[in-house]
């Protein structure tokens, strides 16, 4: 997704065009990040941004998965407003040693995601 958003930003004058190095380890969040610096986006708005496609990008699976359906999902959209508002003020407000992450269980569920019978999203 990062390298697919790299090109588009490219292709659109935004940003630069990513040299080879840097669009092998492009990521989605570090090519959104550089789009929000060359259109000034604020911290605030750019944190909310993105935490929108993010849940919007969760429950557009659900409303494909569980079913949902597109109103239902609408509605768990609607109501996540205040909350990614809220949570976006508290990241913030985080001191950079408070910041962290571990991903190891999400780095089995990609590789699990490579041999699963069935994907979402079929290439």
């Amino acid at each position: 997704m990062g390298r697919a958003l790299a090109r588009i930003l490219s292709d659109l004058g935004v940003c630069p065009k990513l040299d080879e190095a840097e669009h092998a380890r492009a990521t989605y969040i570090a090519v959104f990040a550089r789009a929000c610096a060359a259109w000034s986006i604020e911290e605030r708005d750019a944190l909310e941004t993105y935490a929108w496609a993010w849940a919007e990008n969760q429950t557009l699976a659900a409303v494909k998965l569980v079913p949902l359906g597109q109103t239902a999902g609408q509605r768990i959209l609607h109501g996540l407003v205040p909350t990614l508002a809220m949570l976006s003020q508290q990241a913030l407000r985080l001191a950079d040693e408070d910041i962290g992450t571990t991903n190891l269980m999400q780095t089995f569920a990609s590789a699990r995601h490579e041999t699963q019978y069935t994907r979402l999203f079929r290439s």
